[in-house]
């Protein structure tokens, strides 16, 4: 079974694994593991992809970082 890591932009680590639902809205991602648990994470998402099933969230605290 193919499901999606989530990670933080610059981290070699995912913050979340087994993600099979993903809801990105105004500066916060809602995210729901396989078995339920449903998560929110502050940010919006930067990339995705499917080849890898990865998906990078892009914090404030990094578009600060860039200058943006």
């Amino acid at each position: 079974m193919c499901l999606v890591a989530v990670y933080l932009q610059g981290s070699k680590e995912p913050v979340l694994t087994d993600i099979a639902q993903l809801e990105a809205r105004d500066g916060e991602v809602l995210v729901q593991e396989l078995f339920g648990q449903p998560h929110t994470l502050q940010g919006r998402v930067r990339s995705i992809d499917f080849l890898e099933n990865t998906v990078v969230i892009e914090t404030s605290e990094d578009e600060a970082g860039t200058g943006a």
